[in-house]
């Protein structure tokens, strides 16, 4: 049978409305001597739920709950910078950090005129796709889409969000964080 990952998240988290209902179906099975299978696809995707959905519940606990922690760690350093400093913690040590980009090869269309002055301009041009990891499951979802928003105000482009978020090719969402994808289009 195969384990999906709201499944792995139900039963690791106490808090979710499904932990004791994937609790029992978990034993079910186990009695049954099923065969659980969880592709690495999946084992990714629950990892980036957990990373994203119970890190930002924990700090939401320490915050407005007091609930003691020795050591809070996230994904999104911003959680423990917004949440958590200065009420309960003094510093917050950021060890890694990812960068936004583009991605792109020299056959991708329009690959000699993208820059960082119009990179807005050239993805929302027709026959560009691209597409982001989604927004609630994984931080560089919604960090693409603040980008939007944060790139609107800095070009003074009234209107870019939307466009930018209009532009996503259908397939927009993706699981982990991929850099956008731009695929040859005819002219």
């Amino acid at each position: 049978m195969l384990v999906d990952s709201s499944a792995a998240l139900a039963l690791l988290n106490r808090r979710d409305q499904w932990h004791l209902a994937a609790g029992a179906a978990l034993k079910q099975l186990v009695d049954r001597q099923a065969v659980l299978i969880m592709t690495n696809f999946l084992l990714a995707e629950t990892h980036a739920l957990l990373l994203t959905r119970m890190g930002r519940a924990i700090a939401r606990e320490v915050a407005e709950l007091g609930k003691p922690v020795d050591i809070l760690m996230s994904a999104d350093y911003m959680v423990i910078n917004n949440l958590i400093i200065p009420e309960h913690a003094d510093w917050n040590a950021v060890f890694a950090v990812n960068s936004m980009v583009i991605m792109y090869t020299d056959q991708s269309e329009y690959a000699d005129e993208i820059s960082e002055d119009n990179w807005y301009e050239v993805l929302v041009r027709e026959g560009v796709q691209y597409g982001h990891s989604e927004p609630d499951m994984d931080p560089c979802g919604y960090r693409s889409v603040l980008l939007f928003q944060l790139a609107e105000n800095y070009y003074q482009k009234e209107g870019l969000n939307q466009a930018l978020l209009a532009a996503r090719s259908s397939s927009a969402w993706r699981n982990g964080c991929p850099a956008f994808e731009r695929r040859r289009s005819r002219r």
